[in-house]
């Protein structure tokens, strides 16, 4: 038996999905950083006023 015979009953959304999944919650945490810390710099420098 043959790998390609393995993969050929295998639905590669199956792979695909957490690879999807991963990706998007990287993006998630890239952007709650990004927007984190300019909330944090805004608000630090209304508290020096």
């Amino acid at each position: 038996m043959s790998a390609v015979n393995v993969f050929d009953g295998f639905p590669m959304g199956i792979l695909l999905f957490p690879a999807l999944y991963a990706a998007v919650k990287i993006a998630a945490g890239v952007l709650v950083l990004h927007f984190g810390k300019r909330y944090v710099k805004k608000k630090m420098g209304e508290k020096e006023l």
